[in-house]
């Protein structure tokens, strides 16, 4: 399995050799698009060849679009789609092969796989579509950006947040999950360095994300569990949002603590090892409970 990972990215090495019966070589063509799901992750060989889509469990309350199940009309929609496609790539030949070859970078891995998805998105021509993908591709973290500082990670990791919509203020809870999901040290190291808060907030003054002359609020999440709360420097957030095609709805910096099961940073979150160590029942927090450091 690993073997056809390994070489099944590229046209050029998609050809393997195998002994069949009677010791007769057999060529096996293995080029092409795969999808694998896995829980401990690939290793860092494999890992330089994929699209890494992270998941988690299905959330009606946070939900954008709802999502019902596959039925049996949807594949023979799907079917429909894929001929239409297969018809339209070989009618369109030259105007895919002009548009790869302006956004393809030879001898770079990670565009040799992104500028597939590129060039059909930008023969699309839908702007916002362009938008998503080059969301994704910028957040996935790929290990051609491993030399990155941790500060460069949590300047991406910020503006992440304010692209989903924790505009006004956020969490320092919330950013130290989103670096424990983005760092690999955060399996290898029990303390490091960016997992103090003291340390957070010095790299967000530093970068120019703390509004100027704000101070840190506290309130509990879950009416247990202390959280601090920094409010963001309006500019700053500006320059972010104003080049969206859709800006999301302004969230409050407490919403990102959902119901454990269903939580995207269950793995790391110290929420959650708050209540599984105390036995306090799990409930997901709610704006009934008022905004951070303002009366109810």
């Amino acid at each position: 399995m690993l073997e056809l990972l390994k070489i099944g990215y590229k046209r050029a090495t998609g050809i393997r050799g195998i002994i069949g019966q009677n010791r007769k070589i057999i060529r096996q063509h293995v080029y092409g698009v795969k999808a694998i799901t896995c829980i401990a992750g690939v290793e860092e060989i494999v890992g330089t060849r994929m699209l890494h889509v992270r998941t988690a469990p299905y959330n009606k309350a946070r939900a954008k679009t709802l999502i019902r199940r596959f039925q049996a009309t949807d594949q023979e929609t799907a079917q429909r789609l894929r001929q239409e496609l297969h018809g339209w790539a070989f009618n369109n030949v030259n105007r895919i092969k002009a548009e790869y070859e302006k956004l393809a970078q030879p001898g770079s891995r990670w565009d040799e796989i992104t500028s597939p998805l590129l060039t059909f998105a930008s023969l699309c021509g839908d702007v916002e579509l362009q938008d998503g993908l080059n969301d994704a591709i910028n957040a996935q973290g790929r290990k051609e950006t491993a030399d990155d500082s941790v500060e460069d990670v949590l300047g991406k990791a910020m503006e992440d947040l304010v692209r989903r919509g924790f505009t006004h203020a956020v969490s320092v809870t919330h950013i130290k999950n989103e670096l424990a999901s983005r760092l690999a040290e955060a399996t290898k190291t029990t303390d490091p360095a960016w997992a103090c808060e003291a340390w957070i907030t010095r790299t967000l003054k530093a970068q120019g994300w703390l509004k100027p002359g704000a101070t840190v609020r506290r309130t509990r999440v879950r009416k247990k569990v202390l959280q601090r709360i920094w409010e963001l420097d309006p500019a700053r957030v500006t320059d972010i949002v104003e080049h969206l095609t859709e800006r999301s709805a302004d969230l409050d910096p407490l919403s990102f603590c959902q119901s454990c099961g269903c939580c995207e940073y269950r793995s790391v979150c110290p929420i959650r090892k708050y209540f599984e160590t105390n036995g306090t029942k799990q409930t997901a927090w709610s704006s009934s409970e008022g905004l951070p450091g303002k009366p109810r």
